[in-house]
């Protein structure tokens, strides 16, 4: 079938054109972009999630901030960019490719968009027919509808849109039809919603605005603002049987000054009025290519000599939606309405070289859906991956900069507990040398002092005799028991009382000398283990602010417990007192030498 289009098409100019055997290849490179870049959108989210979990858990605020300042606000980072993925998730999911359809009143926009979607949806006919932009878009919904755009404040640049509820199909004629008596504005929109099934355009996420004649309305500069900038594809619709007019290119200069090269085609319609002129047909269509790859290239400067003749074409919209709507065999789409803007239902009659015409339409839509799905993948999509880019960079820095700080970090734990191991033997050493010198310091001191508490308790002890004379409390009364006992516990408690002062004063000042002087030893030596001089300091403050005062306590109740006192008057060389002393020597020998001279000494 294209090879007998193809030998009809005599005199036409060759195009660079690469047939596919698939016809949708390329509109579904846009979906598969549009997929993969929400699976990498996804990733990423969940990459931030696990940085977000690990900087919670695992290191915390100050430990951060200890790795690197840079740390500082580094939750309230991650949360800003997790919401910032959602919204680019958001957007991506809502992106589709979107062509935009202008030229004069009446040159056949609406019937374009028809031929393309195969049906007669929006209203078309002779005169002014559409009155407002209408943008087709697919849904998956069994049956079409349509949206109107309610605008709260038109002149407002941050206008607060909603749409209102769903409508049938049939209404688009009231609405948007210039012809009917209810009007909109020119820059209002109107959503038709068509069953994505029915055209593999819907079903690809293509989106096609119509709108006014660009000689309807002269502000076009809000058109442009409102629904121009998000536009891939921009489709001039001229008509054949003239020329480019005035009108048309201020508004394609307008939306060259505000879009940055965009990719414009230029369809010259009602190409099936030459076919009564074939004698003419070449040369007006070579004046039509040459004042058209003029206005592209010389005038807007939007591509080269080479791709304008690629995107300019000579086609007959209306003889092109007669044969597709042909072609369903007499089946009505879902929720169409095909007499709809029509002014005939039963099609329109086909002038002769409509088979190259038709043709000329099939390499248009191939050229434009490769265009379209390169445009939209680049607009749509490039700053998405720059910025999935920029956050998967920001990230793997942030984490190999905690890693590497981790790893800083680690090296100097590790240093720093050998280090501490070094100097935690070496203060084992010290340690087990100066308790070894403390003992012995200990030792001597103890044997000092005991040796001079013993000086100084035998000296005394040698001194009992007048101590005891001292004595002058309870009258002894060798007869009266209780007296007697009374006598002993007074004469005990005296003799404590009098030995602890006698052994203070004589002990006292060098025991404390002697402590002091082992307390600054030992200060001394535990202060040498020490680096602070804070430290050092605290030891030798405790060492100059403790107080040491000896006491001294001489038990003589249980030292005489066993001595038993014999107040009998005897013989001292009787044979029965010298019986009784070598028997007993060992028991009372001690005591009764001190008790025998007291009670010698009161006899």
């Amino acid at each position: 079938m294209v090879e007998d289009f193809k030998s009809l098409e005599t005199g036409v100019r060759p195009r660079g054109l690469l047939m596919r055997n698939n016809t949708h290849s390329d509109l579904i490179k846009f979906k598969e972009a549009k997929h993969e870049l929400q699976k990498i959108f996804a990733e990423i989210e969940t990459y931030i999630h696990e940085c977000q979990q690990f900087f919670k858990e695992k290191l915390s605020e100050d430990t951060g901030k200890r790795l690197s300042p840079a740390f500082g606000n580094t939750g309230a980072d991650i949360v800003s960019f997790i919401d910032k993925v959602k919204q680019i998730q958001g957007i991506i999911s809502r992106n589709q490719m979107k062509c935009a359809f202008f030229g004069r009143t009446s040159n056949g926009k609406s019937t374009v968009i028809n031929a393309m979607l195969g049906s007669r949806i929006l209203p078309s006919g002779i005169g002014h027919t559409t009155s407002c932009f209408v943008q087709v878009q697919g849904t998956s919904e069994s049956q079409g509808f349509l949206q109107q755009e309610s605008v709260s404040d038109s002149t407002s640049n941050s206008e607060a849109q909603s749409l209102s509820e769903p409508q049938s199909i049939e209404s688009v004629s009231q609405l948007a039809h210039s012809l009917s008596s209810a009007k909109l504005a020119t820059d209002s929109l109107i959503y038709i919603y068509w069953p994505s099934s029915s055209c593999h355009l819907l079903r690809e996420d293509v989106v096609l605005l119509d709108s006014p004649g660009v000689n309807v309305d002269p502000d076009m500069d809000s058109w442009i603002d409102r629904h121009c900038l998000d536009a891939d594809v921009f489709i001039l619709v001229a008509n054949a049987e003239s020329t480019l007019m005035q009108a048309e290119k201020d508004f394609f200069y307008r939306v060259s000054s505000r879009i940055s090269k965009p990719n414009i085609f230029i369809l010259n319609n009602r190409w099936d009025a030459s076919a009564g002129e074939a004698e003419l047909a070449d040369q007006v269509k070579e004046q039509h290519m040459q004042r058209c790859v003029s206005f592209l290239t010389d005038e807007l400067k939007v591509c080269s000599v080479e791709e304008a003749m690629e995107r300019i074409f000579f086609v007959s919209a209306r003889e092109v939606l007669t044969i597709r709507s042909k072609s369903v065999n007499g089946e009505t789409p879902p929720g169409s309405a095909p007499n709809i803007g029509s002014p005939s239902a039963r099609g329109y009659p086909l002038a002769e070289g409509w088979q190259a015409r038709l043709m000329e339409f099939s390499m248009f839509e191939k050229v434009f859906e490769k265009i379209l799905s390169e445009s939209a993948t680049r607009t749509k999509f490039a700053s998405h991956t720059e910025q999935g880019k920029e956050m998967a960079a920001y990230f793997r820095k942030l984490m190999e900069t905690t890693y590497e700080a981790g790893l800083e970090e680690k090296d100097a734990a590790i240093r720093y507990r050998r280090l501490s191991q070094a100097r935690l033997e070496e203060l084992r050493t010290k340690l087990q040398k100066a308790t070894q010198t403390i003992d012995d310091l200990i030792s001597k001191s103890l044997l000092d002092v005991e040796g001079q508490v013993a000086n100084a308790l035998c000296n005394e002890i040698r001194r009992l005799g007048e101590l005891v004379d001292s004595f002058g409390g309870h009258t002894f009364s060798p007869d009266n028991e209780a007296a007697l006992k009374a006598y002993k516990i007074e004469l005990n408690s005296f003799i404590e009382r009098e030995l602890g002062k006698k052994l203070a004063d004589a002990c006292a000042g060098d025991i404390h000398s002697q402590v002091v002087r082992a307390e600054q030893i030992m200060a001394g030596i535990y202060s040498s283990m020490l680096t602070e001089e804070a430290a050092k300091n605290r030891i030798m403050h405790s060492v100059l602010s403790s107080s040491f005062e000896p006491e001294f306590h001489v038990d003589c109740r249980n030292i005489c417990a066993e001595f038993r006192e014999n107040l009998k008057f005897r013989f001292s060389l009787g044979l029965s007192s010298l019986a009784e002393r070598i028997l007993h020597h060992q028991r009372y020998s001690s005591g009764s030498l001190w008790a025998g001279g007291y009670v010698s000494h009161k006899l």
